[in-house]
């Protein structure tokens, strides 16, 4: 009679092994206060720079000093707020057509196009096909970060009891 309960117990143990430990599930549940606090920076500097470059006040004759500053700038502009605002949202993924999207930079995604066609109504902008694509490099760039830093936390280890 005692085999069926010794087998429950092994049963119990062995998913037991594969729960997360409390604090990493909290870690990955409850995005740090410093991540949040830094996404809430680059966002009002993410919007300031879109202000800028739409009422050309961009420091263009600085810039212009550095070699492609321009495609480099999108990459990097796209790239930080795809990985915190990713971070932020604990990598969510959605189902979206039998895919699973990640939900954050699928928005951001799409925010990015719309943006970026809004260009070609614009006097001190333009619509460039260059900079779509680095702007995406940089989204994919931001994910694919993201995405590493997040398997690297504890939550994807077994806990050690």
């Amino acid at each position: 009679m005692n085999a069926p309960a010794d087998s429950a117990t092994e049963d119990s143990k062995q998913v037991s092994n594969q729960r997360p430990s409390k604090a990493a599930s909290q870690q990955i549940s409850n995005p740090s206060k410093k991540i949040v606090g830094i996404t809430i920076a680059y966002t009002a500097f993410f919007l300031i720079t879109l202000w800028a470059a739409y009422n050309n006040h961009l420091p263009l004759r600085w810039l212009s000093q550095f070699p492609n500053y321009d495609k480099v700038g999108h990459v990097v502009l796209y790239g930080i707020p795809t990985y915190l605002g990713h971070r932020v949202l604990r990598l969510k993924h959605v189902s979206f057509l039998a895919q699973r999207l990640p939900l954050f930079p699928a928005l951001f995604t799409l925010f990015t196009l719309t943006e970026e066609l809004l260009q070609g109504f614009s006097p001190y902008r333009t619509l460039d096909m260059g900079d779509m694509l680095c702007s995406l490099g940089g989204i994919l760039m931001g994910y694919w970060i993201a995405q590493r830093a997040g398997s690297r936390t504890s939550i994807n280890r077994k806990a050690p009891y």
